[in-house]
């Protein structure tokens, strides 16, 4: 399941469950997903949710469409996203399998883009992607069943990597991650790789 929880000035003024299904977003009395405030364009953004797969798209905004703090044209959400439109954050959340998570956020090595190569990354050694990568393009990656253990990968502002133990949402052990640390989760092991420095000319 799927959930959109609208927030205006630090409350949550709505929730959203979401089917499969297409979703309009923006101020025009048109939209699925009204949000009704300047800053907002007529049709700001489209919301593709499918099977357990969700796509936010920019619909060539006046003020653009953020996520976690970046700007974004269209991006594949994951659990714990925030998104920004206008003075509104709408936080997607979902209760999906980690096998589905781990599909989302990896990819084979050969399809990796060369900026992606150069950021620190989570290799899949054991399991069934065995061999693929997650570039840690993210300051915080989510991993596991809600009704389990899970795990969170946070970007420090200090450029450290932490490792957090979560059970039943809550912290039970941070460690720093250094270059090739190997962690289970699930049916998966991963293996930590740091950053590599840009080649110079």
């Amino acid at each position: 399941m799927a959930q959109l929880s609208i927030h205006l000035n630090n409350q949550i003024i709505k929730k959203i469950k979401l089917d499969d299904s297409v979703y309009l977003i923006g101020r025009g009395n048109e939209c699925d997903i009204q949000l009704p405030e300047r800053t907002v364009s007529s049709q700001h953004a489209r919301l593709i949710h499918s099977n357990d797969d969700c796509f936010l798209e920019d619909l060539g905004s006046t003020n653009g469409v953020y996520i976690n703090g970046y700007a974004c044209q269209k991006h594949l959400l994951i659990n714990n996203d925030m998104i920004v439109i206008g003075k509104y954050e709408l936080l997607y959340t979902s209760t999906i399998s980690l096998l589905t998570q781990l599909r989302q956020l990896s990819i084979h090595p050969n399809a990796l883009k060369h900026q992606d190569a150069e950021l620190a990354q989570l290799e899949i050694i054991q399991g069934r992607k065995q061999g693929h990568i997650i570039p840690l393009q993210r300051d915080l990656i989510q991993l596991g069943d809600h009704e389990s253990e899970q795990i969170s990968i946070e970007h420090a502002l200090d450029g450290t990597y932490l490792l957090h133990t979560l059970v039943n949402g809550q912290n039970k052990t941070t460690k720093t991650l250094a270059q090739g640390d190997i962690f289970k989760i699930g049916e998966f092991m991963l293996r930590f790789n740091e950053a590599r420095e840009s080649a110079t000319v």
